[in-house]
């Protein structure tokens, strides 16, 4: 028996994909059929095979999870003022 894309092994649905978005944005970010089940992955451990691929790939990585950290903060800073 196949199994929901958006369900895990216990057949309940898998947060990490769904939580907070509409059931029109759901549609248009289920994941690829047949990884749903695959371990999660840092940044750099998915873009492995990728480096020889792509020009300063690490760097720009980098770059990313940077600005990523600044935005979390930023927004973790502000929900707490607001919560004040």
């Amino acid at each position: 028996m196949r199994q929901s894309m958006d369900s895990n092994s216990d057949g309940n649905i898998n947060r990490r994909y769904a939580s907070g978005l509409s059931d029109e944005l759901k549609q248009l970010l289920q994941p690829m059929t047949g990884y749903i089940h695959e371990p999660l992955l840092s940044l750099e451990e998915a873009c492995e095979l990728l480096i020889n691929i792509v020009s300063r790939l690490l760097a720009h990585t980098a770059v990313f999870k940077k600005k990523l950290a600044l935005i979390i903060f930023i927004t973790a800073s502000t929900r707490f003022i607001n919560f004040l």
